[in-house]
């Protein structure tokens, strides 16, 4: 739970929740290999909190570098991925009376390489005084690995939300032009990779992987990072005891006492025809395909590595590997079935 002293810049904390249930996936596992103790689980942390007196911009950078200790300032970051709800959920997490959240824009300086003391700035002229969760949105950071080393070594102990969806899906997107569409960045895994939680050991594992990827993973060792990850189709889902669940999930992780408001569904944007294709479209069978194959390879390495690690949790895991594992499905021919259907479907009028 979060605790509201300001006696300290650091002070120990334990956090005790739900007992973790195992995936039970498709995939063959070897159960005794895997690291399935949620990041709360007897684990004990130093949380930052916000130093007496509070430092002002001078203490903390000097022209365009941070020379000061700026941990406090940052507890969490929504970090991914492009249209896969994070404005929803910074909007949403923004609400709550112990969170300080950045709801202006999202906040992508450190991808510049050049703007991180106006981000520190940022933080402290914007966010309130005092001990709240203190968070911000940058959907694309987790694609540059540079600006995610810059994010940990300014907040070391930032935990990380990470959104993720059907590769297809995320194609559909409304302001997704198809002229526009790079395959690439619809590999979450990729740079859920860079993450560090994996050992990238095991041939079952790299195999996923092209080179770089398992070179980058591997090379520095495990991350302490904890990492909530979520599909957003938790965030549209209308099991109210699953909802119930993820609120609670998040509020742990976050590390607050107060409960969340009820409503968690995201509302779905009414946008125009014109700047929306059609991805199950005959002339975008190629596109789909190679979406496909990305769908499955992603499907397989979070399901049977990632949401194991010790330090990620997810809410409502049979769910959520059930969503993962459609990954591998085209949900195009799911769609075409129930338009059939729907065509079939007697007049029931005459």
């Amino acid at each position: 739970m979060y605790v509201s002293i300001n006696d300290a810049v650091f002070f120990p904390e334990t956090f005790f929740g739900r007992e973790s249930t195992l995936l039970k996936t498709p995939i063959g596992i070897d159960d005794t290999k895997r690291a399935t103790r949620r990041y709360f689980e007897n684990s004990t942390e130093r949380t930052s909190l916000e130093p007496v007196p509070r430092p002002s911009i001078e203490d903390l950078v000097v022209g365009p570098k941070v020379t000061g200790n700026v941990a406090w300032l940052l507890q969490f970051a929504v970090l991914g991925f492009p249209k896969c709800g994070t404005s929803f959920m910074m909007r949403y997490l923004g609400q709550h009376d112990e969170i300080a959240m950045l709801t202006d824009k999202e906040h992508c300086e450190l991808t510049t390489g050049t703007k991180d003391s106006f981000l520190v700035k940022t933080l402290l002229d914007k966010l309130p005084s005092g001990n709240y969760a203190r968070g911000l949105k940058c959907p694309k950071q987790l694609e540059d690995p540079l600006a995610m080393d810059r994010l940990f070594r300014y907040f070391p102990n930032v935990r990380v939300i990470v959104g993720v969806r059907h590769p297809v899906l995320w194609n559909l997107s409304p302001s997704t032009n198809v002229r526009a569409v790079c395959t690439e960045r619809a590999k979450f895994h990729n740079h859920l990779a860079r993450l560090r939680k994996t050992s990238m050991e095991s041939t079952e594992e790299r195999q996923h992987f092209s080179a770089d990827v398992q070179n980058v993973s591997y090379a520095h060792g495990f991350s302490e990072t904890k990492v909530f990850l979520y599909d957003m189709a938790q965030l549209e889902d209308k099991n109210q005891n699953r909802s119930d669940i993820l609120l609670d999930d998040l509020r742990s992780f976050l590390r607050v006492t107060k409960p969340f408001s009820q409503k968690v569904r995201k509302e779905k944007r009414i946008v125009s025809n014109a700047i929306r294709i059609d991805i199950c479209d005959v002339e975008y069978d190629h596109l789909r395909e190679v979406l496909l194959v990305t769908g499955v390879e992603a499907s397989r390495w979070i399901r049977r590595f990632f949401v194991h690690a010790e330090g990620v949790t997810v809410s409502s895991p049979d769910f959520m590997d059930q969503l993962l594992a459609k990954w591998e499905e085209d949900p195009c021919e799911e769609r075409r079935a129930k338009s059939n259907a729907s065509l079939s479907r007697p007049d029931r009028t005459t």
